[in-house]
């Protein structure tokens, strides 16, 4: 029945104004254009991060997405169901516009579509199979020059096979862009009703490697001005993380991203669905690798972007201090390696303090694990800045066994790294003179403890590390409101040894209520002491021996096998001074005859 059948759509495209009522042309999906902001602008060395990838999912991996048919997404396209025959081809006739530009895809579930624009020679100018690997939709993008016929050849990849499928069809007209100033105004016309408002494109040719910002765009309705909407960018290709790679849409800067395929790109916008006119500017923004530990200095012109990127290594804390002012923001993105087949990068926490709650020129951040950071300065305001930060890598480490002294001033924080080996055993004691105390113990990953005795308001805490790791240490006080002169001493348990069968009393003192034993492996032990005394027993890498604790009156008696000979740990939780305890061996009894 279908046989050699061809089907012919012819689409006129010599009246721009009977287009947008047809097509519901300059409109685009919101959802799959639109830009998350994450993190704050924020003021000077604003921290938080950034956009961290322009892919969510498979159903946002390309332009247009998968989900055509739903929502609001199938207004705003053309749509032709067609069947094609096994090993023949189905054309679609369309009318070219010089200055317009066509999108178009095809969608089937019972073959594997290609596509192709022939010019009115019949000479292909763009073709286009699978977008990437795992979504066989073709798509097809084409400005044209002139107002001859064009066709679109619909066919199997495969030639073996055929089937019905759905052409979907978009065209509009863009406004060209130049780097630097574009003082020529985009002309805007009204909203167009029951599809939600009508949308600006802007066009310009990419260079690969260069990062791209609009600025200034504004558009002049009724006499007065607005700042338009971005609603996000198309590629040459469609597919977005081979496109190119989002930084962030800052508050007031256009989206800022680097083009990783060389072509032609459009940037879409908000149409304040009323007349009027726009004016625009397109940047290029400079990317500098440096050093991680370096100082920059240099001038930002008019709500001007600087891009910097250096490299990090796991458990990095690096101190940043900046001369910004409330205009000049600063935003990082550390990420990891990029998988080779998602072509996604990991990304790597940061973790970010600041010494000073006033102040927020200095910060700390702590990165979890190696990557390259990219740091965004942008200057907000309408007139040129000079701008400065430095990096080091200076943050005191405090050696086991001394004490931190000195004064804190209002809202201010102290800093340190101490490193631990599994098993380590440190207490911690701390006086203040006039305020509260607070000592910190932050992790690489970010978490944090408190340490503070509510009796006192001061520091005091034992603390076993059950991991080899590194921390930071902050001290300050909890509200922020103390100054005064503080101390802090960090004591490493020195084990007491201590002999089987023979009576120790518990004291306090060097060995932090650690005491060190000489055992053997597979032989039974007993640890006598009081009711109000009990022990964590430890081997000689830290991890805890289990053992069987039972009370008998006012005592209480562990037993534990140690699996190696060696030298175990006993540690002491709670009791006071004074206490007395003992280990033996533990003898089965035997039964007689």
């Amino acid at each position: 029945m279908y046989q050699n059948q061809k089907v012919r759509v012819q689409v006129s495209m010599r009246n721009s104004l009977s287009i947008r009522g047809l097509f519901g042309v300059l409109l685009v999906l919101a959802s799959v254009l639109n830009f998350g902001q994450q993190g704050s602008p924020g003021g000077a060395a604003a921290g938080g991060g950034f956009g961290q990838g322009n892919i969510g999912g498979a159903e946002e991996a390309s332009y247009p997405p998968q989900n055509i048919e739903s929502g609001q997404e199938g207004t705003r396209w053309v749509s032709n169901t067609a069947i094609l025959t096994q090993g023949d081809k189905v054309e679609f006739k369309v009318k070219g516009v010089p200055g317009q530009t066509i999108l178009a895809t095809v969608r089937s579930s019972v073959f594997d579509p290609s596509l192709k624009l022939l010019d009115s020679k019949g000479k292909v100018v763009v073709e286009n199979d699978d977008q990437y690997e795992g979504n066989q939709s073709p798509l097809l993008m084409f400005q044209f020059t002139d107002d001859k016929d064009y066709k679109l050849i619909v066919q199997n990849y495969r030639s073996n096979g055929g089937g019905q499928f759905k052409l979907y069809l978009q065209t509009f007209s863009a406004t060209e862009l130049s780097v630097g100033e574009n003082k020529k105004p985009l002309k805007l016309s009204d909203g167009e009703p029951g599809h939600g408002g009508s949308f600006v494109y802007f066009h310009f040719k990419g260079e690969v490697g260069k990062n791209y910002a609009i600025r200034e765009l504004n558009a002049s309705v009724n006499g007065g001005a607005r700042r338009l909407r971005s609603r996000g960018i198309i590629g040459p290709t469609g597919v977005k993380r081979t496109d190119y790679s989002l930084y962030e849409q800052f508050e007031g800067f256009g989206p800022l991203f680097e083009v990783k395929t060389k072509g032609d790109f459009y940037m879409v916008y908000d149409s304040p669905q009323q007349s009027g006119s726009a004016s625009a500017r397109l940047d290029v923004v400079e990317a500098t690798k440096v050093e991680k530990v370096s100082a920059q200095k240099f001038d930002l012109g008019v709500t001007g972007q600087r891009i910097f990127k250096f490299d990090v290594a796991k458990e990095d804390i690096i101190r940043t201090i900046s001369n910004s002012s409330e205009k000049v923001s600063y935003h990082y993105l550390a990420q990891g390696a990029e998988d080779s087949k998602s072509g996604e990068r990991s990304k790597v926490d940061i973790h970010d303090y600041v010494p000073t709650m006033f102040n927020d020129r200095e910060h700390i951040r702590v990165y979890e694990d190696k990557g390259e950071v990219t740091l965004i300065v942008s200057n907000g305001a309408y007139e040129p800045t000079s701008v400065s930060f430095s990096n080091a890598m200076d943050v005191p480490k405090w050696i086991d066994d001394t004490s931190q002294t000195g004064n804190l001033k209002l809202g201010e924080s102290k800093f340190f790294t101490i490193e631990a080996n599994k098993g380590d055993i440190q207490r911690i004691k701390g006086s203040a003179i006039g305020f509260e105390l607070t000592f910190k113990l932050i992790s690489m990953n970010g978490s944090d403890t408190d340490y503070i005795d509510q009796r006192t308001h001061l520091p005091s805490a034992e603390l076993r590390y059950t991991d080899k790791a590194k921390y930071l240490v902050e001290v300050t006080s909890p509200s922020g409101g103390g100054s005064g002169t503080y101390s802090l001493a960090l004591e490493v348990a020195k084990p007491e040894p201590i002999e089987l069968g023979k009576v120790f009393e518990y004291r306090d003192g060097p060995a932090v209520g650690t005491y060190a034993l000489k055992v053997e492996k597979g032989v039974r032990y007993q640890l006598l002491s009081p009711e109000n005394l009990s022990f964590t027993i430890l081997d000689e890498v830290g991890d805890e021996i289990p053992n069987v604790d039972v009370p008998f009156g006012k005592q209480t008696v562990q037993w534990f096998t140690p699996t190696k000979t060696g030298t175990i740990r006993l540690k002491v939780v709670g009791g006071p001074q004074g206490l007395k305890f003992r280990v033996d061996k533990h003898l089965l009894p035997e039964i007689g005859g």
